[in-house]
């Protein structure tokens, strides 16, 4: 399979998976959101149990007789997520575009836990959760 499509299979996964967690009250994702939680802690349990749900996920992607996600694709994409996540806690990237509105985008999220799931934009518009639907 393309590895553009991959990656789009994967966020679209990944965006459901997010919303789940917010919907059931998944605990190690509130704990990720809750006031005063150390990023350094709460974003390493988060990543790591979220993204191996989300690799268990690929795997049966993976393994799929229709659907046939790229290994490659899924490695990088995980580690995008669970690096990415971590450091946007940490970070300033203020002056770095398109990656500070990304940034900007995910504190949203934890502000207005109802908006902003996906990590690229067409989901959430897809799906009416974006906040450029606030902006109006």
């Amino acid at each position: 399979m393309n590895k553009s499509i991959s990656f789009i299979l994967l966020d679209f996964y990944s965006y459901w998976y997010h919303r789940a967690c917010h919907k059931f009250d998944l605990p190690w994702h509130n704990h990720h959101h809750q006031k005063g939680t150390s990023a350094e802690n709460s974003c390493l349990v988060e990543s790591t149990i979220s993204g191996l749900l989300i690799y268990s996920g690929i795997k049966v992607f993976e393994n799929s007789k229709y659907i046939r996600v790229c290994r490659t694709t899924s490695a990088l994409y995980w580690a995008l997520v669970s690096s990415s996540h971590y450091l946007g806690h940490k970070l300033d990237y203020s002056e770095v575009f398109p990656i500070n509105k990304i940034q900007i985008k995910h504190f949203f999220h934890h502000e207005n836990s109802n908006y902003n799931f996906s990590i690229i934009l067409p989901f959430d518009v897809l799906f009416g959760t974006s906040s450029i639907y606030l902006r109006s």
